[in-house]
């Protein structure tokens, strides 16, 4: 690996240290000082004159890389971003193409002009435009590249709203954009643009392309045929996404090195016909800066894409001018260019999950050829002189795709809580397949308007490939242990994790030997193989580290106007009260909180089975979301309040649990549930008779307290007065140390007696944007004045509560 490798290694470091602060002058001032310090140790030793001034380059390249990325982000001053909630008049030019969901369509527009009292006022920022649409509307005709007048309101992107939960805000930031615009008609077109500027062909290419597609292959297999070829997934339905999720085979719908490879192999053979080595080597890397670019311009500019065109462009300029071609170099320089452009590139997931794959394949493919080799006897061919290596194709076929998912498991559990233990078979099978679909998509547009019979015989070939493909991995996901959800694995047990496989690869390949021995003068190989192994094993202990055995936690979601907490025992067990629901209205493709929010977050903690699901009573926003949850993870038991609700939703709830067949407590006053012997959870309502009243639902709702030691927490779901009452009349210990509070805050639950039963110091209100005036002031007041700590859902986010039965610790997302 050469000095250039390193240097630039240093630049990333300093890019990714300087994102972190916002302090460039102590980042640069910092790197001079270290690298004067560490040139000056260097010449006194003189052991090695090279390493004073590399040290000295690679501590001012960490410098200079803090300083760009921090200077760059403090730069940034988005204008758009204080007209939060206001209408405003905008002038821009359309920098996407149009994205069409379900109820919306979605462009990015860089806003030239901000029209304001009769003037213009200059704008030179991105923001993302929005129109919300029922689903029967056409879809809008913008020209990609045209100028634009907008009406609209504009708000600021929301962050995250629960612990470890995605971050749009953050992921619009990476890209540059700070605010978005939700149109209030439909936007104006100004002026429309070149049709024959390099994006407006490239989208057009594409959009015609798709459209070929869906027309020849109207099922899924056409929308899955854009997804592979040009990144484009707005086709997609949420079940093909979460079938090739479960396979480990997301990464198809990624322009990268493998659509890349493709389009330089075309461009060589373009190159050959066209005899350009009598010209000047410029004209071969033109030429492939324009067909890369032309494709990566197809895939809308994504990361992976232009890390790909980068690297294959640097090959390019290697081979037009015969240098020796070196992976790690142009794989540098992908990162340094990219990063230089856009320092934020560094946080995005593509970007670390598509150097990261690439890094693996040629990392670890050296150790796993020498380890198959070993063990199975299988083809091997060698050069006369011995050196080179030449396998047969369908051992490169197994031996890829293997070291691509070594080197991005850990990414893949990060982000997405999936590790797919199928990846590996799956991509074997669909590696060649989903390489003629690409190249078939790829050419297919000018093929069907030179050649229409020709073009729908190829599209027919490939959308039966691709039936075939969806079918099998269909059966394949059903296997036992095909997939499995797994917790988010701490920056320690990922760190850990690469340095085990590192190493084990180092001392697959023979490096250990050449490295240690004159350090450590290791005399014995199997102890090297055993402290890797040892590494890995304490890799995934680490990975896998439970939480204190004496801790117990509460986390109270946000997922709007409803409730949805989880309650995790000092046992390890695990409790969910309510889901959430935000019912869905005309017009609108619905939200399901269950699905996007509260069975992700359950991934994300490791949960795998809930012990004890409580649904306090059936209304929408409290029974919705525990649906995709008893879909997916088994339950343990349910306990339910004994007055039903008669809404479709709660039906369907209810069949889901006989289908699973799931336990179902009804609840009653003075029942004990015992799931960890330090823990008591007593039903304190309702009682029996039920409670008759104009809100029989919400007063009839699940009421218990949950004792840990010297802690308490009372949780009493939609209750109003009546129940209020009941509650008072039976005497009952309501002391707690955190309340839950009622019906998100209702002003019903405003009952000072009972306020002074319970005696909370802390208070915790689910609750949304709504019309029903929740949270009530006066009740906020009240608490405030009795001295309670108050938080709130909608401004505070998701809540964690952690005690060891006498300490209490309260945590906010926001």
């Amino acid at each position: 690996m050469n000095s250039l490798v390193w240097i630039i290694g240093g630049w990333l470091a300093g890019v990714a240290a300087g994102l972190a602060n916002d302090m460039p002058l102590l980042s640069l001032g910092t790197g001079f000082g270290l690298a004067l310090i560490l040139t000056i140790a260097q010449w006194l030793y003189r052991r090695n004159k090279f390493i004073a001034p590399f040290t000295l380059l690679l501590v001012l390249s960490l410098a200079a890389g803090a300083f760009w990325s921090t200077t760059f982000k403090l730069s940034e001053n988005p204008v758009l971003s204080r007209w939060q909630g206001q209408q405003v008049e905008l002038i821009g030019q359309v920098a996407s193409p149009v994205k069409s969901y379900p109820n919306r369509q979605v462009f990015l527009v860089r806003v030239e002009g901000l029209k304001e009292n009769g003037m213009v006022q200059k704008v030179n920022e991105l923001t993302e435009v929005i129109i919300y649409r029922d689903n029967n509307l056409h879809k809008l005709e913008i020209p990609y590249g045209g100028q634009v007048g907008l009406r609209g309101q504009v708000r600021v992107p929301s962050g995250a709203r629960n612990p470890g939960e995605f971050d749009y805000s953050q992921y619009l930031a990476n890209q540059r954009i700070y605010s978005q615009v939700i149109l209030a008609g439909e936007p104006v077109i100004l002026a429309a643009g070149s049709k024959f500027s390099p994006l407006s062909l490239a989208a057009d290419y594409k959009e015609k392309s798709i459209e070929l597609f869906r027309k020849h292959l109207p099922g899924r297999e056409g929308s899955i045929l854009a997804a592979m070829t040009f990144g484009w997934r707005e086709g997609l339905t949420e079940e093909d996404k979460d079938l090739f999720a479960k396979a480990g085979l997301m990464h198809l719908f990624a322009v990268s090195g493998l659509h890349m490879g493709f389009v330089l192999v075309t461009g060589l053979w373009l190159a050959g016909r066209l005899k350009m080595s009598r010209y000047p080597p410029i004209m071969l890397v033109i030429l492939m800066t324009i067909l890369l670019g032309f494709y990566a311009a197809m895939a809308d500019f994504s990361v992976s894409a232009l890390r790909a065109a980068i690297m294959g462009l640097i090959g390019t300029v290697a081979m037009a001018w015969q240098r020796r071609k070196d992976f790690y170099t142009a794989f540098a320089l992908a990162a340094f260019l990219l990063t230089l452009v856009n320092p934020f590139y560094l946080w995005q997931v593509g970007f670390q999950l598509s150097f990261t794959a690439a890094w693996g394949i040629v990392f670890f493919y050296p150790a796993l050829q020498r380890l198959m080799s070993g063990s199975f006897a299988w083809d091997n061919h060698y050069s006369d002189d011995g050196r080179q290596f030449r396998q047969a194709w369908w051992k490169n076929m197994l031996i890829v795709p293997v070291a691509a998912q070594i080197a991005v498991l850990p990414l893949l559990a990060y982000y997405f809580n999936l590790v797919s233990l199928l990846g590996i078979a799956a991509n074997v099978i669909s590696l060649w397949l989903a390489g003629g679909a690409v190249l078939t998509g790829l050419v297919i547009f000018p093929v069907g308007v030179v050649l229409p019979p020709l073009g729908e015989i190829l599209l027919i070939a490939v959308g039966g490939g691709l039936y075939f493909l969806t079918e099998l991995l269909e059966l394949m996901v059903r296997l036992p242990g095909a997939f499995t959800i797994v917790k988010t694995p701490s920056l320690f047990a990922i760190g850990l994790y690469y340095a085990a496989v590192i190493y084990l690869a180092g001392w697959l390949k023979g490096d250990l030997e050449r490295l240690t021995r004159p350090w450590l003068r290791w005399q014995y190989p199997r102890f090297s193989k055993l402290a890797g192994v040892a590494l890995l094993a304490l890799t995934l202990a680490a990975w896998n580290f439970p939480s204190p055995a004496d801790q117990l936690t509460v986390t109270v979601l946000d997922v709007g106007q409803g409730d949805a907490i989880v309650v995790t025992l000092p046992n390890g067990r695990n409790l969910l009260i309510d889901g959430g629901g935000i019912p869905v209205r005309p017009g609108s493709s619905g939200y399901d909180v269950g699905e996007k929010v509260v069975l992700p977050y359950l991934q994300r903690q490791g949960i795998k089975k809930i012990e004890l699901l409580v649904n306090t009573h059936g209304h929408y926003d409290h029974v919705a979301g525990l649906i995709p949850v008893v879909q997916e993870l088994p339950v343990g038991k349910a306990l339910l309040s004994p007055v039903p609700a008669t809404s479709n939703t709660y039906e369907k709830f209810l069949e889901l649990l006989d289908k699973k067949d799931i336990p179902i407590i009804y609840a009653e006053r003075g029942q004990l549930i015992n799931l960890d012997p330090r823990v008591e959870l007593k039903v304190l309502h309702p009682g029996n008779p039920v409670i008759q009243s104009t809100s029989q639902l919400n007063d009839n709702s699940v009421v218990f307290k949950l004792s840990y030691g010297q802690f308490s927490m009372l949780f009493t779901g939609d209750i109003e007065q009546a129940a209020i009452a009941d509650l008072l009349a039976s005497e009952l210990d309501l002391s707690s140390t955190v309340y839950k509070v009622a019906h998100h805050g209702s002003s019903t639950g405003l009952v000072p007696e009972f306020l002074e039963r319970v005696n909370p110091g802390a208070g915790v209100i689910c609750v949304g944007k709504n019309t029903f005036g929740h949270p009530s002031e006066n009740l906020i007041n009240h608490l405030g004045e009795r001295g309670v700590l108050i938080y709130r859902t909608d401004l505070d986010g998701g809540i964690v509560i952690t005690t060891d039965g006498n300490k209490v610790k309260i945590i906010s997302t926001r």
